[in-house]
């Protein structure tokens, strides 16, 4: 059995949330204070994400993304890992991190059996890094990048552009350095309106801004990428000494080619990202509901995936319909 919602787009990618904490706090992603955490008991067990893993594999699912808040703050992260690229290796398993404790965890998530992670870093400035975190440590970030790399695993950078906060052609340059010396991907993904995150218009920045920003000092030659529902595009500076992608989910919108669909932290299964539609698996998972039967529901919730999202940048200034902030989703 496939999943293919109403438009005949086969699901192939899902984003599973097994932490909602963070031990940052950035400003796009949540307020600064008043967020409502999940208690143990009510986050998904091992057990359950495993068995979740499982569902989807036989659905035909390709690729699972582990996410959060940050994911290495789950004490069995590493043993999941395992348990997952051990009994079900055809799932190409990757993770997203804010990489503050990767240099402490990087080796394990290897030896573990992790081949890929994308590390948000917004800023290579520490007063900035500070400012839009909310803490100091962009140190242990880089120091995690390092780590990263050394053990083996493919890094790809993905930053939020803010308009007057990391879109100067100063900022973008010192990105494009850091590609290059680090042979990694970055990647700018442009702004999208969340609860607590201050969304307006003002703090917005285009992709195609950024690359006339960029062009203006380097010379971009644009790759060509095979799958057609990568989020991203991409493009190489002269002599392909830096990879610089554009996440343009505001100005461009992917929704055409989406394939992907999330998991919360507390097991809701959300078929878009900015609709407020969730679908409890739990009950599926922990036996108050049959669990042959998830694999229907779960299609059925499948079938509830819009066709495109909202126009971004007719909201301007008004605030966003849903009611989670972007940590409580899964990044």
């Amino acid at each position: 059995m496939n999943l293919v919602d109403a438009f005949n787009r086969k699901i192939q990618n899902v984003r599973i949330s097994i932490q909602d904490k963070c031990d940052l706090r950035c400003v796009y992603c949540m307020p600064e204070n008043g967020v409502k955490w999940l208690d143990k008991k009510e986050q998904l067990t091992f057990s359950e994400i495993f068995k979740l893993i499982e569902v989807f594999n036989d659905l035909d699912v390709k690729k699972i993304k582990l996410t959060g808040g940050e994911p290495l703050l789950r004490k069995d992260v590493i043993e999941l890992i395992k348990k997952i690229t051990i009994d079900l290796p055809k799932i190409e398993l990757s993770m997203t991190t804010n990489g503050v404790l990767l240099s402490k965890y990087g080796k394990q998530l290897f030896n573990a059996g992790l081949r890929r992670v994308n590390i948000s870093l917004d800023t290579l400035n520490h007063d900035k890094f500070e400012e839009i975190t909310r803490k100091n440590k962009l140190n242990q970030v880089l120091e995690g990048i390092k780590c990263a790399i050394e053990v083996g695993l493919e890094v790809k950078i993905n930053a939020v552009s803010i308009k007057n906060f990391n879109d100067d052609k100063k900022s973008l340059n010192e990105f494009i350095n850091f590609s290059e010396r680090n042979n990694i991907p970055i990647r700018f993904i442009e702004l999208m309106p969340f609860t607590g995150n201050k969304w307006n218009f003002d703090n917005y920045v285009s992709s195609e801004e950024l690359r006339e920003t960029i062009k203006s000092s380097n010379k971009l030659i644009p790759l060509k990428i095979a799958d057609k529902s990568s989020t991203a595009k991409y493009w190489g500076t002269e002599k392909n000494k830096a990879t610089v992608g554009f996440i343009s989910s505001v100005s461009e919108s992917f929704c055409e080619n989406c394939n992907r669909i999330r998991v919360t932290a507390e097991g809701k299964l959300r078929p878009c990202l900015h609709r407020h539609l969730e679908y409890d698996l739990r009950p599926y998972l922990n036996g108050q509901k049959r669990f042959e039967n998830i694999s229907k529901f779960i299609q059925m919730a499948i079938n509830e995936k819009w066709k495109e999202h909202p126009n971004f940048l007719a909201l301007r200034y008004k605030p966003p319909i849903d009611d989670r902030e972007m940590i409580r989703i899964g990044g």
